[in-house]
């Protein structure tokens, strides 16, 4: 074998040396190609952007020697993940200019110039971070054009560090290029995680519910991206569209004044609850976050809610002589209950005729299984001022204090006693209240140290005559219930409110 080579290889050398000695006489014309490219020098290649709202604007610098009109162009967008690689073509223009339509997310924008005589290809890949326009704050449902619309309000107040304050108006149909249709009634951000599916693949996520007269929207928390209408909430469309409110924090809401719940990793309603002894309708008053106890507004009483079915069932009557009220028995209609200071229940009633109202502290600890005595306190507060018309309330989580509010005031109450007095009256001429919430978080950069918790109110108003809606940020001293009258935010840009609940996530 060596041998063979041996041959073979001086064989070839002399073979390349005479090609090497043979002059080409032959008359050729020939023109370097000119080179096509896309030069990122000094250029940005990585561009941060909002969905929906932020113009992307990209003027690549193309080499190219030749007549440009021969160049065509493609931009198109896909996602840097694998299992988000379906590429979607935005434009065929040399700049890009224009909002980018993805849910939040990382993705890869693609320019590919191609040179429509060679067929010659450049490709330049862009990291493009899509976030969400509507981060941590305060949401607003008020009424736009006879239909329904979201706004968010970003104040330092609630967010630590916050430059400047920010309202964000017609968030649904910026991102959703539709409308929410119906008046607005309730807004609610869901207090579990849930299995959702959007753009960007199944991920855990939590989901606001914007419920409206004639229905309303399920949405992506981070993106707003809807994800079904009213009928697509519930696992068995109701025979009855008629919202009465909604409890997202623990999934629960009335329609046609029957209660439907969610369960486990689904954000999906299930029911109606089955009917307890004597049946049962609830309203928007009838439940609250964190407990699954329901108030029956036809029999006036409270109920357990329990499975996934749901079914309700009757508290035991009182076991001690001296209770102050019955959980199974109260008797009286709820205008208003929330959790608050020591983990108690704080509930405003009135009385079905005449012109009783109270205020109620009610434990639950220990009613499932064991009951005993409910009843921590009863206040008669008919004489306090403002209190018969009355609509809107609150309760502090830190301190024996609670609110309540009619079409022109703000007044606190002792929790303990009935000693109730005007809080705050600073409203422009001619603005009637339409909604009041507690803020009862500890706020976006704050710690348990600095807590915004049961700190704020926020109000909302409508003047009729200008046809504006604002909101009033009011700083509340949490223990006291003593209101700011001398400094408080007042923002507008709104229709008509209806609702306020914290966007948290």
């Amino acid at each position: 074998m060596k041998k063979i080579y041996a041959i073979i290889l001086p064989g070839l050398a002399m073979i390349l040396f005479l090609a090497s000695c043979y002059k080409d006489k032959g008359n050729y014309s020939y023109k370097q190609q000119m080179p096509l490219a896309v030069d990122t020098a000094g250029k940005t290649n990585t561009f941060s952007v909002q969905k929906s709202v932020t113009v992307l604007s990209i003027d690549p610098k193309v080499v190219f020697e030749e007549d440009p009109a021969r160049l065509k162009y493609l931009w198109r967008i896909y996602g840097t993940s694998t299992i988000n690689t379906v590429a979607d073509t935005l434009s065929r223009n040399r700049q890009f200019s224009q909002p980018v339509e993805k849910t939040p997310g990382n993705y890869w924008l693609e320019l590919q110039v191609t040179d429509t005589v060679t067929s010659i290809k450049a490709v330049m890949q862009y990291a493009v971070t899509v976030t969400s326009p509507y981060p941590y704050g305060w949401m607003v449902l008020y009424e736009k054009e006879g239909n329904s619309e979201i706004g968010l309000l970003r104040t330092s107040d609630i967010i630590s560090g916050l430059s400047k304050d920010t309202v964000l108006l017609d968030a649904f149909e910026t991102i959703n290029k539709h409308k929410l249709t119906g008046l607005p009634l309730f807004i609610q951000q869901s207090g579990r995680m849930w299995f959702t599916n959007n753009t960007a693949g199944f991920s855990n996520n939590y989901v606001i519910y914007a419920i409206t007269a004639s229905g309303g929207a399920m949405m992506d928390y981070v993106s707003f991206d809807y994800l079904t209408d009213y009928n697509g909430m519930f696992l068995s469309k109701p025979a009855v569209i008629k919202p009465g409110g909604i409890e997202g924090a623990i999934g629960m809401i009335a329609n046609d004044r029957k209660i439907y719940s969610t369960y486990l990793i689904s954000p999906y309603f299930t029911g109606p609850a089955l009917e307890p002894n004597k049946g049962y309708e609830v309203d928007a008053t009838s439940f609250v976050a964190t407990d699954y106890n329901v108030y029956d507004q036809k029999n006036m009483r409270f109920l357990i809610m329990s499975g996934s079915d749901p079914f309700l069932t009757e508290f035991q009557p009182a076991n001690a002589p001296a209770a102050l009220f019955d959980l199974s028995n109260i008797g009286k209609v709820l205008q208003f209950q929330q959790n608050g200071y020591n983990s108690y229940r704080y509930a405003f009633f009135k009385d079905p005729s005449g012109n009783g109202r109270y205020l109620y502290t009610i434990s639950f600890a220990g009613q499932n299984s064991n009951p005993r005595n409910p009843s921590i306190a009863k206040i008669d507060l008919t004489a306090a001022p403002g209190i018969q018309d009355a609509g809107f309330f609150a309760v502090s989580d830190r301190g024996p204090v609670a609110f309540y509010a009619n079409a022109g005031a703000v007044y606190k109450t002792s929790t303990l006693t009935n000693s109730a007095e005007l809080a705050f009256d600073r409203f422009g001429a001619g603005e009637v209240i339409t909604s009041m919430k507690l803020f009862k978080a500890v706020g976006s950069g704050y710690t348990s140290a600095t807590t915004r918790n049961s700190q704020l109110m926020f109000v909302s108003t409508w003047n009729q005559a200008s046809k504006q809606g604002f909101v009033y940020v009011i700083t509340v001293n949490e223990v006291s219930g003593q209101m700011n009258t001398a400094s408080f935010k007042k923002f507008g840009g709104f229709g008509k409110i209806a609702d306020m609940s914290l966007k948290a996530n």
